[in-house]
């Protein structure tokens, strides 16, 4: 029936977003410890989960389509649902909510995250920046050399 793959697909979509909610979470301790390459698979893990996302929607905009043909409702959306067929739309309406409330809570866990980020990339910033550059390298009087803030050093063939 349409309306319980309608509701499926939308529950769904809220399975993933709190499956990526318990990601982000770690992704937090990692941040703290500066632990970078977990952080970069993370990125990489991000960037299949946003793909995916994609899919369920197109998913479960297409199933509110279908039933809004079915029960004749006067367009596809979920307030024209609710007008042809109260009941149906109520339960739909429902998952929404909770897939809804699912991205609200990742939102705002991945603008946390990213807040304690730039903290921890503005301290790296200010430590390295402290730093005293010198080189290890020596002249020929055997007295060392200090080398300029930047170098950049290429060896060609």
């Amino acid at each position: 029936m349409p309306l319980e793959a309608t509701v499926s697909a939308f529950l769904e979509l809220e399975a993933a977003l709190l499956d990526e909610l318990d990601a982000v979470k770690a992704e937090r301790e990692w941040i703290r410890r500066l632990d970078g390459p977990r952080l970069l698979a993370r990125a990489e893990a991000r960037t299949a989960f946003n793909a995916h996302l994609t899919q369920l929607l197109a998913c479960a905009r297409g199933r509110l389509r279908d039933l809004c043909v079915v029960v004749r409702a006067d367009g596809e959306t979920l307030e024209a649902l609710e007008c042809a067929a109260p009941e149906p739309g109520a339960r739909v309406r429902a998952a929404v909510e909770r897939s809804k409330a699912a991205a609200r809570r990742l939102d705002e866990l991945q603008r946390f995250n990213r807040g304690v980020t730039e903290r921890a990339l503005d301290l790296v910033r200010r430590l390295t920046q402290r730093l005293p550059v010198q080189g290890a390298a020596y002249g020929r009087t055997g007295t060392a050399t200090s080398l300029p803030r930047a170098v950049t050093l290429s060896r060609s063939a």
